[in-house]
């Protein structure tokens, strides 16, 4: 991972392919954060993550795209700077090749995983397509 760090603190990903998690942090309507650690894949500095379509993410980001991001481990423990990120939604062709990425880097997890949502009925997913805002250096 290189994460570059601003002097106005803001940063500029370029590389987090190595990371396992990354924590989103989005915002309530009333301004309250509320962080996340998620899987992902990157693909020439965007960002995707896979979540259910009826997640709070989903619904905050709807309503404010802006978040920020850091690199973190899986309990959610940020390990590095945090980053200024906007969100979009994928489209069909983005959602699949995001998703084939998603299994081929995190494989046997990643199939347990589908498995358990099977089986509890959540079958509905939304590919995020997360961009980092970079700062000039």
């Amino acid at each position: 991972m290189s994460v570059q760090q601003s002097a106005s603190g803001a940063g500029r990903a370029t590389d987090l392919s190595d990371e396992k998690y990354i924590m989103l942090e989005t915002y309530r309507k009333n301004g309250n954060p509320v962080r996340t650690p998620v899987w992902f894949v990157q693909d020439d500095g965007t960002l995707y993550v896979r979540t259910g379509t009826k997640s709070g993410k989903v619904k905050r980001l709807r309503r404010n795209p802006t978040l920020k991001l850091a690199p973190s481990n899986g309990r959610g423990d940020p390990k590095g700077p945090w980053i200024d990120a906007k969100a979009t939604f994928a489209n069909d062709q983005e959602r699949k090749v995001a998703l084939d990425r998603l299994k081929q880097k995190y494989g046997l997890q990643w199939r347990m995983v589908n498995l358990f949502h099977r089986i509890l009925g959540r079958t509905d997913e939304t590919v995020l397509l997360v961009r980092p805002q970079t700062t000039a250096l």
